[in-house]
């Protein structure tokens, strides 16, 4: 037996007295109804929530069912208002037929603003042509460099990152960056025709988000034939320092000390990964290889990273000590292992290039080309050779 026996005024009265506390079996009885006690707030007609915006669809107030006095006490289990007659509900996350239907349209509409965007952000052209004199001298490498890594063959576009067959840069996180910094100083270009999901659109602005899987074009020139033309002036450029801008001299220590840098955080990385370590690299560990390099070279550096995490792998090895915190103490023990051969004037051994530390064309071009020291850009510390550049 339902509520079909009892008035709107005795129905009203049973609400009132069940969710004030009375006793649920008494109130069975009294009201003879024939259901358990914990059910008995399912034979409660529903909320009209009137105090809410009506249906979006069927314009019609939405209905909210009754729940028990322990749901209303802790909040827990609180149905969505929802129309009777589409089930929309009222939340966020409702996944009605006509909420799906009107996202999907959004995503589309969103997906041709993105394209739209990106079509008039890849055939933007520069009024002139960009000179030597308008860029650094690492902004010029790192053109240079993603020309040299994948510049695609008579063309101003740059294939995505992971199409590089050699690395542009000496890290992943170098070249990312390079590519940021030339994006946001618009020396290049989001290319046409890249996957819609490499980029975000909010308030009706692109932002790149997927940087490893974007293609670029060099926007160096009024149009692709002055791009490309520039990329070789910068090319030759570097080569013959004489026609280098003044102040791409003074520049030298720093790029070294960047490439440096990126050449110890790629040894880092692999060494790590060799003991199960998971790289976790922030800005302790870079300031610490930067205090490195000013006093060794990069193959000497190596000999510290490689037994600071031979160290911290037995260190795990001989228990009782998880293996971040093992990894914790690697940084710390480069830094005092390396204070301490400066201190005892010890002669630290010069590593060879891990094979799975490969080259990149950053350093190389760097090396054979800007510095002309080849070699030495890995076998010797800044101060051994810079005032002879």
């Amino acid at each position: 037996m339902g509520t079909s026996h009892l008035s709107d005024e005795q129905i009203e009265e049973l609400m009132v007295r069940y969710y004030a506390g009375d006793d649920v079996a008494e109130l069975i009885k009294e009201f003879r109804l024939c259901i358990t006690p914990g059910r008995i707030y399912t034979l409660f007609p529903p909320i009209v929530r009137e105090d809410l915006n009506c249906c979006p669809y069927c314009i019609i107030h939405l209905i909210q069912k009754r729940v028990s006095k322990s749901a209303v006490r802790t909040g827990y289990e609180i149905p969505s208002p929802h129309c009777t007659s589409c089930g929309h509900k009222a939340s966020s996350s409702c996944k009605c037929s006509n909420c799906l239907a009107e996202k999907e349209r959004l995503v589309k509409l969103q997906e041709s603003e993105l394209q739209e965007r990106l079509s008039s952000i890849a055939y933007d052209q520069r009024e002139d042509q960009v000179s030597t004199e308008q860029l650094s001298l690492k902004e010029a490498i790192d053109l240079v460099s993603l020309s040299r890594a994948g510049r695609e063959e008579d063309s101003d576009k740059i294939k995505s990152i992971v199409e590089f067959d050699l690395p542009a840069g000496p890290t992943l996180e170098y070249t990312i960056e390079s590519i940021k910094h030339l994006y946001k100083r618009k020396l290049i270009n989001i290319a046409p025709g890249n996957p819609l999901e490499c980029f975000s659109f909010k308030n009706r602005k692109v932002e790149p988000v997927e940087f490893k899987n974007i293609h670029w074009k060099f926007r160096l020139g009024k149009n692709q034939a002055e791009s490309i033309e520039s990329i070789y002036d910068l090319d030759a450029c570097l080569h013959d320092m004489d026609k280098w801008p003044a102040d791409w001299k003074h520049e030298l220590y720093n790029v070294w000390m960047i490439l440096a840098l990126h050449e110890n955080l790629k040894y880092l990385e692999v060494i790590l990964v060799d003991h199960n370590f998971i790289p976790r690299i922030g800005d302790k560990t870079k300031r610490t290889l930067i205090s490195l390099l000013h006093s060794f070279s990069i193959s000497q550096s190596y000999t510290f990273i490689w037994s600071s995490v031979r160290s911290a792998a037995a260190y795990f090895q001989r228990g009782n000590i998880s293996r971040q915190r093992a990894a914790n103490t690697i940084i710390g023990k480069c830094q005092i292992t390396a204070e301490r051969a400066l201190c005892e004037d010890w002669d630290v051994k010069k590593y060879r290039r891990d094979y799975r530390c490969i080259e990149s064309i950053s350093s190389s071009l760097f090396a054979n080309v800007v510095a002309g020291i080849g070699e030495d850009f890995f076998n010797k510390k800044p101060f051994d050779f810079f005032d002879t550049l």
